[in-house]
């Protein structure tokens, strides 16, 4: 899924958010014969994918290149914080108290949507808060300028050109009027931060025939993400991994393997408990190998192998196949690629912020939990 903010970095093809390569802002070389001379080229394309003149000149006309997009591609919070503020401010006292405004409020709603999709509720609010804070966060980018700007400069080249595509495309079809077409600098759309093609892919509207409506309908925005996880291969019932305490001495280019092979490394779980006696998993420092260490599991439903499926911020759960590779990101937007990305970055950061705490990364992976059970879930100190 190709998705948030502008994600996840965040995280590619998108939870539909961003299909971002991991390494950092790239130099932009813009073409020749001006901005232009690029909406030529890119209306011939348009017009090969069935775009009509009329649609292309909604999006177009009166439009130049952005340029706050690139400023804002290179002030991106999640390379200014060190991991353990960055993720605190994730999920803030204020943040968990919504969540269970937000799980009592739709309860209902998200109950049809797990026994159609088989997604924990519980995933989807934690989701949809860290995505777009519950819908209140509201992006003010014109998707189709911002997707022009990095297309023209060529960045990440073919990705934005494409996307442009796929947006034109949702604008044609009715029923998103142009001037809904709002989202991130990086054109992450809505509350869900998918990005066009992933809103093509797994947008839904819930409860009805309609467009799907991911800006401002609560029903289309959760099972929207509920589909995405179950069509990247969620799997109900399976945790998303374990914290776990690493051996001295380990060699630290090893990432992937069975739980067999991650328990005959020296690798135990830190709550005492057993490994499972199938299954694989993805070794994770979020804040560097000072910090606590997790083991992600992954699922063998998902042919492709450079995705993640869910905010891999530890708290989501059933990595596909591959989702270690950390190397592209598609769905649900740079936010979440990004708090990988910070991971690897965190080692050069000095002081007590060196690391993330283990009660900063027990609030992420239960904000979701707590906002619909009684437990006692204040962010604390670290």
């Amino acid at each position: 899924m190709q998705t948030r903010r502008g994600i996840l970095n965040l995280l590619g093809r998108g939870m539909p958010a961003l299909p971002l390569l991991l390494g950092g802002p790239s130099s932009f070389a813009a073409p020749g014969g001006g901005f232009d001379g690029f909406l030529a080229g890119l209306q011939s394309d348009a017009a090969r994918h069935g775009i009509s003149r009329a649609t292309f000149a909604s999006a177009f006309t009166g439009l130049t290149p952005d340029p706050a997009v690139i400023a804002a591609m290179r002030r991106e919070p999640e390379y200014g914080k060190p991991m353990g503020a960055y993720m605190a401010s994730l999920v803030s006292p204020a943040r968990i108290t919504a969540g269970q405004r937000k799980s009592a409020q739709w309860a209902d709603t998200l109950q049809a949507i797990e026994q159609r999709f088989g997604v924990d509720p519980n995933i989807l609010v934690s989701i949809w808060g860290i995505e777009s804070a519950f819908g209140e966060a509201h992006d003010p980018w014109d998707v189709f300028r911002s997707l022009a700007t990095l297309a023209y400069a060529r960045f990440q080249q073919p990705l934005f050109r494409n996307e442009l595509i796929s947006a034109l495309t949702i604008l044609q079809g009715g029923g998103i009027p142009r001037r809904q077409f709002l989202g991130s600098w990086a054109g992450a759309m809505g509350q869900t931060q998918f990005l066009p093609s992933s809103y093509l892919k797994y947008a839904v509207h819930f409860g009805g025939d309609g467009r799907p409506d991911i800006w401002t309908r609560v029903p289309d925005v959760l099972a929207s993400i509920a589909n995405y996880l179950h069509q990247e291969g969620w799997q109900p019932g399976l945790p998303w991994g374990f914290e776990v305490t690493a051996p001295r001495g380990f060699d630290y280019r090893t990432s992937r393997g069975t739980f067999r092979q991650w328990a005959g490394k020296g690798f135990g779980r830190a709550d005492g408990q057993a490994f499972p006696d199938s299954g694989e998993a993805i070794l994770f420092f979020p804040s560097g190998s000072s910090g606590p260490a997790f083991l992600v599991k992954r699922t063998s439903s998902s042919s492709r192998p450079t995705t993640i499926p869910t905010h891999t911020r530890l708290r989501s759960a059933n990595c596909p196949t591959g989702c270690a590779d950390a190397v592209r990101f598609a769905p649900l937007g740079r936010s979440t690629i990004s708090s990988l990305r910070a991971a690897s970055v965190s080692r050069s950061s000095a002081g007590s912020q060196r690391s993330v705490s283990r009660s900063t990364i027990s609030r992420v992976t239960s904000i979701s939990r707590c906002a619909t059970t009684s437990d006692r879930c204040s962010a604390g100190s670290e």
